[in-house]
């Protein structure tokens, strides 16, 4: 890689890291081939191609001599390209190496933090000595390097922007800080006072912190311990905010206890004790005697806050006891302690946890980033560490300064390529691209939410499908329907010919016939037929009309097999209940032998919720459109039964429509719909008879007269609801459809008027 290279330098980049540090401590190791260097290497490639060159050569039949010379000639102007190197630049080519400077930074450093160390604990005297000279000396060199780095505009940024760099990078604001620190602690140290003399010493004894903090950042070279450092920078600023929410805690239980405990302390610094630093302490364990009685002594405070070394005792009475509430106290410690050590303490956990693990994901384009960084500023820092340094400064001066020649440009880290390295790069690139796009949509396609689309988009084709599915298979069904209904009627008339054949010749069976009912209303006789006679009526035992329970009652009917519905089967363990809605008289209640439901057994006496005994006549006039190809109809919502009824109800004798159609359509609508049904245009009858309705008993029953009234234009009936006149009722126009919840003998009715009109119910 080309920053690998540049970070080696001339050097070998294949050399082994000790071999590098021992050459740096024993240089004329470098003569020895002890240490590889990149001309070396090129030299020894040079001369393996071209013994490969001779030897194919040899092996090609020579023609001519010019095909002789010409690879003789290249050879030469190869070797001449690559020159051995001398123990001049072998010397040069070790020691400017970056990672050569790295190093000698590095052991400088140290050096420079033992002498300071040293200074300030054994040889810091009124009179500065040798040793503190030589740390002043240190300084100024540490000094003109960051002035160098300020000034050094290689890259051509300018002085403004070079400086908001500058100033931006951490280690460059720790830098400038620990220099200052030093400045001031100086002046202070090299006064003759004897406060400011030990001021400026503490001064720099706070700075050789700061530069000891300075010394993390030889770990970025690190790919294991350089992301580690900006996971430390952010958990010191995730903590910094955390501490404005954990001195309200601590300022809180401090004052408080402060004001219970002492009264009228005036002493500042041991305000400051009670009320914030042993509230702090009492977080890493260090719990106060004051606050239990059991552990109260007066030797351990003063009584006047007299003495200046002891805490002011607590209020006390006669016996010299503390007075104050023992229990409150206690209180607030264990509330104190819960919310600071447990909730606030695992909150600063938490935080520091998603910092670690969001620093941990980018973990290798941090180490990258900063890795680039660190090679850049040492492939331009002066071979020489601190203090030496110093003499190249000196040198960098009298070149540029004095001599005015032009700064060095970064040449290594800007390559130029030529087009087919250019569109290799370019392609290199496309392809990094689409893998990263690639991956971004797997990320995207595992998704939860995605997977969620997805799975409904999903469920919304298939329903759709299956919709369309049921329209196609159901008019087949239907027709099949149809068609099977046909054949077993023709065999059921068939059978009856044959049984009425055997019995007019005389035959006879040991059982009487079974009676043979026709499977469709209105079936035409078969024109084969012998007898003449039309078919009867198919007898069918009705189902709605024995529902366990009644509606819009609590009532249950009385259990009725299949095949004890008809009347004229037996059954004598049938003894129905008897209901009636509305109170009836005592006649009507003798009366109710005298009125049988015609379709067999309900399971239930009396009137049930029908208005009269026998049949209850009832009149259903479907009005219908067509809107484009959907053929409509007017329905209304049935709240007692949950469902789309026809807009009808008892009628008067020869009355066209039930009175209760002229007060929710209309009376315009009512009398342009009555008109049409008197001149007969539009109007048919679809059905009439018995109706196999829930609220039908063994004595009342709905009969029910459907008749269909269409209208082919939209603008002889608009609107819906309210605008048809009384809003009492829901009106509404529903498709023909199966799928329109109707009562069962309507949903019949709707498919016959789907038939007429040719359309798919």
């Amino acid at each position: 890689a080309l920053l690998t290279q540049i970070w080696y330098g001339e050097v070998a980049v294949d050399n082994p890291q000790w071999k590098l540090l021992l050459c740096v401590v024993f240089f004329p190791l470098i003569y020895t081939g002890f240490l590889t260097f990149r001309r070396d290497e090129a030299m020894r490639r040079e001369a393996e191609r071209t013994e490969e060159e001779k030897l194919v050569m040899d092996s090609v039949t020579r023609f001519c001599a010019d095909d002789r010379d010409k690879p003789q000639n290249r050879d030469q102007s190869q070797k001449s390209h690559v020159r051995p190197l001398n123990c001049w630049t072998r010397v040069m080519g070790l020691f400017t190496c970056p990672r050569v400077k790295f190093y000698w930074n590095i052991a400088s450093y140290f050096g420079f933090l033992c002498l300071f160390a040293v200074v300030l604990m054994t040889d810091f005297q009124p009179s500065p000595s040798l040793g503190e000279f030589l740390l002043y000396v240190w300084l100024i060199s540490l000094v003109c390097e960051e002035v160098r780095q300020l000034f050094s505009d290689s890259d051509e940024f300018g002085l403004q922007k070079k400086a908001k760099m500058y100033i931006k990078d951490l280690w460059n604001i720790l830098d400038v800080l620990s220099i200052m620190l030093f400045i001031i602690g100086l002046a202070c140290r090299l006064q003759t006072s004897g406060t400011l003399f030990y001021v400026g010493k503490v001064i720099l004894c706070i700075d050789f912190i700061i530069f000891c903090l300075r010394l993390m950042a030889i770990f970025t070279i690190s790919r294991t311990l350089g992301p580690k450092i900006i996971i430390v920078r952010k958990m010191m600023m995730d903590l910094f905010f955390f501490m404005f929410l954990l001195s309200i805690w601590v300022v809180a239980f401090g004052v408080a206890k402060q004001g219970i405990l002492i009264q009228n302390e005036e002493r500042l610094n041991w305000i400051f004790r009670g009320a914030v630093y042993e509230p702090y302490l009492i977080i890493f364990g260090t719990i106060p005697a004051s606050i239990d009685n059991t552990q109260f002594t007066m030797d351990s405070c003063s009584v006047n806050g007299t003495d200046p070394l002891k805490p002011k005792c607590p209020v006390l009475n006669d016996d010299n006891i503390p007075v104050f509430p023992e229990w409150l106290t206690i209180i607030m410690l264990c509330i104190y302690l819960l919310f600071a050590n447990i909730l606030l303490l695992n909150l600063l956990i938490a935080i520091f946890n998603y910092t670690f693990t969001e620093v941990q994901d980018n973990t290798d384009a941090i180490w990258k980033f900063q890795r680039y960084e660190l090679i850049k500023e040492y492939h331009s820092r002066p071979a020489l560490p601190p203090p030496f340094i110093l003499l190249s400064h000196l040198y960098l001066l009298i070149i540029h300064v004095f001599l005015r020649r032009p700064t060095d440009k970064h040449r290594h880290f800007r390559q130029e390529l030529s087009q087919s390295e250019e569109e290799e790069l370019l392609s290199w690139e496309s392809f990094m691209k689409d893998n990263y796009l690639s991956s971004l949509r797997q990320d995207k396609s595992q998704s939860v939410e995605h997977r969620i689309q997805d799975t409904a988009e999903k469920v919304e084709t298939m329903s759709e499908l299956l919709e369309r599915e049921h329209d196609r298979g159901s008019g087949a069904v239907a027709k099949r329907l149809a068609r099977l209904e046909e054949q077993v009627s023709q065999s059921t008339k068939a059978l009856q010919w044959i049984m009425d054949s055997l019995q007019s010749q005389g035959y006879k069976s040991k059982q009487e016939a079974p009676i043979m009912a026709c499977a469709v209303k209105g079936t035409e006789s078969d024109p084969t037929e012998s007898t003449g006679q039309e078919p009867e009526e198919e007898k069918t035992h009705h189902f709605y009309a024995r529902q366990h329970h009644y509606p819009g009652s609590t009532v249950k009917r009385f259990p009725v097999p299949e095949e004890k519905v008809p009347w004229e089967v037996d059954f004598p363990p049938y003894y129905p209940p008897i209901y009636n809605q509305q109170e009836t008289p005592d006649s009507e209640s003798s009366a109710l032998d005298s009125h049988r439901n015609p379709a067999g057994r309900t399971g239930i006496k009396g009137r049930g919720a029908l208005k009269s005994l026998g049949p209850n006549h009832i009149l259903d006039p479907v009005i219908t459109r067509s809107e484009g190809s959907v053929l409509e109809f007017l329905a209304v919502w049935e709240e007692t039964a949950g469902c789309w009824t026809f807009p009808g109800g008892p009628a008067q004798p020869r009355a066209p429509l039930p009175k209760r159609l002229e007060t929710a359509l209309g009376k315009k609508l009512y009398q342009k719909i009555k008109a049409k049904i008197e001149s007969g245009t539009g109007v048919k009858e679809v059905y009439k008879g018995y109706v196999d309705d829930s609220r039908n008993t063994d004595n009342a029953w709905v009969e029910t007269t459907v008749i269909t009234v269409h209208f082919d234009r939209r603008s002889l009936l608009t609107g819906d609801g309210c605008e048809m006149g009384s809003c009492s009722e829901r009106f509404q126009w529903q498709e023909v459809s199966s799928r329109t919840a109707m009562r069962p003998y309507q949903r019949e009715a709707l498919r016959l008027i789907a038939q007429l009109h040719h359309t798919n119910f």
